[in-house]
């Protein structure tokens, strides 16, 4: 993969507390939006940088990037994408192209031996307990030190598989996770929570401040982890790789406990019960050509958000790959940034995939998560269209100051013809009623044209 903002990176987790002293070197990606990957050196670094160990060198600076590249966009979500078993951590890369449409950070870990230790998942990891919520901690300590628009305490994770057992087992260090294809079906609050929240009293204000949003997503034709739960009866339906949880009990009912134990979504709260007993759900969104339902907990003492998709036939979401299979990655990053934005009372816009500060809050920043300057101009973007793309704003501002007006002019006009002919084309296709694989892989296909277009006018006037 040739992109610049990509870069490899090795960290050392200390104290090393493991048996092989060479599993306390780990090594993981960094995706950087285009908003702040600006600073690179010329000619130089262009691609996954290395610096020849194998492990990258875990340098910002001989990475070609500054730590602080752009001061004016304000903290930026940190987004944990982590992978299955036997997998490379690149597998997770399908979630690149949200790091720019979104505007978050994506960190992308490797397991050892292509395993994470996830209480009950899985291989080299989980045999030799080996401490990846450490080696998580770690990145997240690093990189808050590293750059200024990135803050620990504004994380999230999603994980496939292995990745999706292990998200759960570390969500202390995060606000919110996506488990896909994996889930620990033992509901451990105190452990949730995080250090140090078990020792408060039981307030409004502590169930405020450690609930813990998830967006499960799980096929009802998985056979790798099964949506009953991976059980030890050998009457039941049985999971791969030796997973056995202590408890036999299925997606369906970890969602309901982490609703009722973690978020106070309690009964009686109003909604329609679902025929599960106890929460109170409601149907938050529904594609059935898809075969994809979603139920999400209700009630007004919900302090936090707790979903689960279903899906009638995504099976492990392994084939023909996991990009190609998994249909909502752009809804787990919008579930995310949502979250992200509403930490101080802004507004998540869907279809411009922003946050919107309310004013007199005194809130700034592409996620609201700052003190406002003066000016009220908190982000690159703030006196452009919506429907801009970030990469189509970094072309406009590389080239402002070094363009003829002539060429402003033919610049902005192909930018509008492109949108135009965009729309066109999606409303004559809607009249024909001509549709692909759904909505989110038409996103995917206009954004890689976007790039496309922008690096082409990049070659003509450079």
């Amino acid at each position: 993969m040739n992109d610049p903002c990509l870069i490899k990176r090795s960290i050392d987790i200390t104290p090393c507390t493991e048996v092989q002293e060479d599993d306390c070197h780990r090594t993981f990606y960094l995706y950087l939006p285009y908003v702040v990957c600006k600073t690179l050196q010329a000619n130089a670094n262009v691609g996954v940088h290395d610096d020849g160990d194998g492990r990258g060198n875990g340098s910002a600076l001989d990475s070609g990037l500054s730590s602080d590249p752009v001061g004016d966009v304000g903290t930026l979500p940190l987004v944990f994408a982590v992978h299955c078993f036997g997998c490379s951590a690149m597998v997770m890369d399908p979630f690149f192209p949200y790091a720019n449409t979104h505007n978050v950070v994506i960190v992308t870990p490797e397991g050892i031996q292509s395993s994470f230790n996830a209480l009950h998942c899985c291989g080299y990891a989980l045999n030799s307990n080996i401490d990846d919520v450490a080696f998580f901690s770690s990145i997240q300590t690093t990189l808050g030190e590293e750059y200024s628009f990135v803050d620990p305490s504004v994380s999230y994770a999603v994980g496939w598989s292995n990745g999706g057992f292990m998200v759960m087992t570390a969500a202390k260090l995060f606000r919110a996770v996506s488990p896909i294809s994996g889930f620990i079906s033992e509901l451990n609050v105190a452990a949730v929570r995080g250090d140090g929240a078990n020792d408060l009293a039981e307030t409004e204000s502590t169930w405020e401040a450690y609930g813990k949003g998830i967006f499960l997503h799980h096929s009802m034709n998985d056979h790798f982890v099964q949506p009953t739960g991976c059980c030890h009866d050998p009457q039941s339906a049985q999971c791969c790789c030796n997973i056995f949880a202590d408890e036999c009990v299925g997606v369906m009912q970890v969602m309901r406990n982490w609703a009722s134990q973690l978020n106070r979504c309690e009964e009686g709260n109003g909604a329609v019960d679902d025929g599960g007993g106890g929460v109170q759900t409601e149907t938050s969104y529904l594609d059935e050509g898809q075969g994809i339902s979603c139920i999400t907990a209700t009630g007004s003492k919900c302090v936090s958000n707790t979903t689960i998709c279903m899906h009638e036939h995504g099976g492990h979401f392994n084939s023909p790959s996991f990009g190609r299979a998994f249909p909502m990655k752009k809804q787990v990053m919008d579930f995310f940034a949502r979250d992200a934005c509403e930490i101080n009372n802004g507004e998540w816009d869907d279809s411009g995939v922003k946050c919107k500060c309310r004013q007199g809050l005194g809130y700034g920043g592409r996620y609201c998560l700052d003190p406002a300057k003066e000016s009220g101009k908190n982000s690159l973007e703030s006196s452009l269209p919506n429907n801009l793309s970030t990469l189509e704003v970094e072309a406009t501002e590389t080239h402002e100051k070094s363009f003829p007006i002539g060429k402003v002019c033919v610049v902005l006009g192909a930018v509008a013809f492109y949108i135009v002919r965009r729309k066109r084309q999606r409303t004559d296709k809607s009249k024909s009623g001509q549709h692909n694989d759904g909505a989110l892989n038409d996103y995917e296909v206009e954004m890689e044209e976007r790039r496309e277009f922008v690096v082409a006018t990049r070659q003509q006037f450079t």
